[in-house]
């Protein structure tokens, strides 16, 4: 043997001199990318069969509720079938604006893909005749009893109120509402 050849030797890693990752880094992070690729495409899936076993499940619960309400009304008296039939119209269109907002606020996306609030700083997006009265009457019936100076005091405080919680062309509505209650009290 030749005492001047080089003898090959194991040198450890020298720490990382800023020109980028060791090839294990690399490995690794490669790797975890995978791990967490595929992790993700697993959730999806669940998430997906989640939603379908809702949807059935929602589908077989009015196919229930249905079958449920069919049977009270046949076997109703007359009389008492029309306010049945009634009451479950109230829901069914109670239960189709729900759905109908629904759609409205989802098809309203930001920009980072979120579903958006809405646009009045009230989360009420509609409000129906019959609320526009009850709350009218209320006011009235509340305010009516006071003397005139602390009634008109909590008139306006009422008014402000309404223009802060309700939508505006709402709160217009229902103070012309509770305007005409008011005269005809007087």
């Amino acid at each position: 043997m030749k005492q001047d050849a080089p003898i090959a030797r194991w040198t450890a890693p020298q720490p990382d001199d800023g020109f980028g990752v060791s090839l294990l880094d690399l490995l690794r992070l490669k790797g975890r990318a995978w791990l967490v690729r595929h992790a993700s495409v697993a959730q999806a899936s669940i998430l997906d069969s989640r939603t379908r076993v809702v949807q059935a499940a929602t589908r077989a619960e009015d196919a229930h509720a249905e079958l449920i309400f069919r049977r009270q009304l046949r076997q109703a008296p007359t009389a008492q079938r029309t306010e049945i039939a009634g009451r479950e119209g109230e829901v069914e269109r109670l239960l189709r604006e729900r759905d109908g907002h629904r759609r409205q606020r989802l098809a309203r996306v930001s920009p980072d893909g979120l579903p958006a609030l809405p646009d009045s700083p009230a989360l009420v997006p509609d409000i129906s005749d019959r609320q526009i009265e009850a709350l009218a009457v209320k006011a009235v019936t509340r305010f009516a009893a006071l003397p005139a100076r602390e009634a008109e005091a909590a008139w306006s405080a009422w008014e402000r109120e309404l223009e802060q919680r309700l939508p505006p062309y709402a709160a217009a509505e229902v103070a012309q509402r509770a305007a005409e209650l008011r005269s005809l009290l007087r």
